[in-house]
Parts: C-alpha cells; sequence; structure tokens
C-alpha cells in the first residue's frame, strides 16, 4: 500500500488504558515513532495517564514499541466497528471507587470516541467486564500481538 492508503488504515489517534484499583494497569498508546505498550504489574491506585509524549505512563516505566503491519490494523478497526464503538457513552460509572477503569480515545478519518468508565463497560450488566467488553479486549490483544492487556 502507498503512504496514503496506509494514512487512512492508522488511527490518528489511539489511546487505551485498563486497570485496577491497587492491581495490574495496562496502556497502550499511538505515538509518531509507532505503538507504544506498557504492562505495570501494580498501579498503586492511581489511574495511568500518559504523562510524556513518547516516553512512559505514571513517569519512567519503560515502554515496548509494538510493529503493526497494515492487516492487523485494518482487522483491529473494522472489529472497533463492529463492536460499535463509536456509539459507545462518554462514560461509564457504577459509583465504586476502588474499582476496575478503562480509557478509550480513539480517532480514525472522521470518527472519534472518547470514553471510558469506572466499574462499568458498555454492554449488559453483569459481575465482571461485560461481553462486549471482553471481545474489545480481545480485539487490542489481537492487535499487539496476543500480549496481556486487562485481565478477564
Amino acid at each position: 500500500m502507498n503512504d496514503m492508503t496506509m494514512k487512512q488504515i492508522m488511527p490518528d489517534v489511539l489511546e487505551i488504558t485498563v486497570g485496577s484499583a491497587g492491581g495490574s494497569a495496562w496502556g497502550i498508546r499511538l505515538a509518531p515513532t509507532g505503538v507504544h505498550y506498557l504492562n505495570v504489574p501494580y498501579s498503586h491506585n492511581e489511574i495511568l495517564t500518559w504523562d510524556k509524549p513518547g516516553d512512559s505512563l505514571e513517569g519512567n516505566v519503560p515502554l515496548e514499541k509494538i510493529s503493526i503491519s497494515e492487516e492487523e490494523w485494518g482487522r483491529f478497526l473494522m472489529e472497533m466497528d463492529r463492536l460499535e464503538v463509536w456509539q459507545w457513552k462518554e462514560h461509564y460509572d457504577d459509583g465504586s471507587e476502588n474499582t476496575t477503569w478503562w480509557i478509550l480515545h480513539l480517532k480514525v478519518n472522521d470518527k472519534e470516541i472518547r470514553t471510558g468508565g469506572t466499574g462499568s463497560w458498555p454492554g449488559e450488566a453483569s459481575r465482571g467486564y461485560s461481553s462486549l467488553f471482553k471481545e474489545f479486549l480481545s480485539a487490542v490483544r489481537e492487535l499487539i500481538g496476543q500480549r496481556d492487556f486487562g485481565h478477564f
């Protein structure tokens, strides 16, 4: 594919973080140098946010750079369309303080979603992740080569 076609396949923005209070946290982000992945074994009860562009989450934890092919991007974005992430609510919250949290920011051409939640996610209400959210996490794992991302 030429550069123009690749630009249409690659997101303009991709940032996804998932974690649990006092537990593990994961993050991926599209940076100018590629996709960066982070797996923090213990998140010290803070929601992770990207600290410095291309540097780290929460300060100084090293990132792993991941190569993603055009085909992998295409499959991921098709899955995001199938899961209808573009229609997810802006925020999901069950009122819990010490719980699982997540953030998704994805922009592709003229479509953009900024959403997140604490203790709640898109799909049917259930104890633990909804089946829709599990499918979302599976798509993220597939994109990043089956690396760990949000236990379920």
